[in-house]
């Protein structure tokens, strides 16, 4: 949903999919929240792990990020995630 914003004007940052132990293999710390964990799965809420400077533009904190739900589209489909982590 764009909550009556122009699509030129909507918060947008680019997302990847990861494995589980993807930060921790490649010793990107967390900032707030936690990474993801082998039971984030495709039959469960979707999750995602924002970078700080995301978390930041866009919740002015972090911290604040955590537990936010958000829209990712792609593909011509549009999925509500969790944040469930902040990381550097």
């Amino acid at each position: 949903p764009n909550d009556g914003m122009r699509e030129a004007d909507q918060p947008w940052a680019s997302w990847y999919a990861v494995s589980h132990s993807f930060f921790d293999t490649v010793g990107i710390p967390v900032v707030a929240g936690r990474v993801f964990e082998a039971g984030d799965t495709a039959d469960r809420q979707p999750v995602i792990v924002l970078g700080r400077t995301a978390a930041t533009r866009y919740f002015g904190d972090p911290q604040a990020a955590v537990g936010r739900a958000v829209t990712l589209s792609g593909g011509g489909v549009d999925r509500a995630v969790t944040i469930v982590g902040v990381v550097e």
